[in-house]
């Protein structure tokens, strides 16, 4: 017997998780756009990949399969095993776990030690026939200089690697990110993007549409995990290891809403056919378009950041972009400039 989907109620959206002012559990189910439980069981099915476990369905329905699923990740996290998806979670699912609640902090003794406050009498007179030794001390004789140690980025990062920022990515000091190929017509432009001290690459435009436009821009979360094919990469070789994203660049300053920019070179239009206008604006991987049959780097996006390289690139990624929104309080500011 099939499953009815109109027996289960709408789930919260991921951004209402995130603000912690709801949860998704079972008996709940993806409505419209709001696909927040095929995500949760994307999110559960590459979990008990890596433990050696079957997947559960990515059928949108919140049900036995994916409660079961839950808490146990919940029990592995060391977080509240209760079947309910909410902020305590999101929060771990995205790399940030917290301890589990029976571990409590030891008790710190900030009592100085008792000091006898009469001091002992000391003979400082040598004997006779002994010479006192010169109380200047002789410096330690010099050991082998310590190597420093770099962090590396994770295995098969691709192209990760460690450089300087201009910028702290705050209103005052947006982070500057160089567009090479911008152009006042259609097509690829390249850029490198520096957060959490590690740089990666990017590609915007394509032959059928513009790159981004130049000026400052708000980086927010849109969708933390996200595996529709525009918002995803996969492995080579691989149709489950997918791994996905996807946030919001708007300009500020302007009433704009989000994923909403002006642009003003000729031929700029929105979706709705608005000139100079642009919308749906997003930081998402760089992998296969609609058309590809796996994984293929270089596809470009219609004017948003499309990161490049494969999942564990785009994982290193998400969690230094999620850093550096904890930094600053949700909204990172970039500067697009020509280079």
């Amino acid at each position: 017997m099939s499953i009815q989907r109109n027996n289960y109620r709408p789930a919260s959206s991921l951004d209402t998780i995130q603000a912690g002012k709801g949860l998704i559990t079972k008996g709940q189910a993806d409505a419209g756009p709001n696909k927040a439980v095929s995500e949760l069981q994307s999110e559960l099915n590459a979990w008990l990949k890596e433990q050696g476990k079957s997947g559960i369905a990515v059928d949108g329905l919140f049900g036995k399969q994916t409660d079961k699923a839950l808490r146990s990740w919940q029990a592995a996290q060391g977080l509240k095993v209760d079947g309910k998806f909410g902020k305590d979670s999101f929060s771990a699912m995205k790399g940030g776990a917290k301890p589990p609640a029976d571990v409590k902090p030891k008790a710190v003794d900030t009592q100085p030690p008792v000091v006898d406050a009469k001091p002992k009498s000391v003979d400082t007179a040598p004997p006779g026939d002994v010479k006192p030794k010169s109380a200047e001390a002789k410096p330690p004789a010099p050991g082998p200089t310590p190597t420093p140690v770099e962090s590396k980025p994770p295995k098969d990062a691709g192209p990760v690697q460690k450089t300087g920022a201009v910028g702290d990515g705050t209103p005052s000091s947006p982070l500057v990110v160089k567009l090479k190929g911008y152009s006042q017509r259609r097509g690829m432009a390249t850029g490198e993007i520096t957060l959490n001290g590690n740089t990666y690459k990017f590609n915007s435009g394509k032959p059928s549409a513009f790159s981004l436009p130049t000026g400052n821009f708000d980086i927010t979360p849109h969708y933390p995990f996200r595996t529709e094919t525009w918002a995803s990469v996969k492995d080579p070789g691989s149709k489950k290891d997918r791994f996905g994203f996807s946030y919001s660049i708007t300009q500020p300053g302007k009433g704009y809403a989000e994923g909403e920019m002006s642009d003003p070179r000729p031929g700029a239009r929105d979706d709705k056919g608005r000139a100079n206008r642009r919308d749906l604006m997003r930081v998402h991987p760089d992998g296969p378009s609609v058309k590809a049959n796996g994984y293929r780097e270089g596809d470009g996006s219609a004017g948003c950041m499309a990161i490049a390289g494969n999942a564990s690139v785009q994982r290193a990624f998400q969690r230094d972009l999620e850093a550096e929104l904890a930094r600053l309080g949700g909204k990172l500011r970039i500067k697009v400039v020509a280079g």
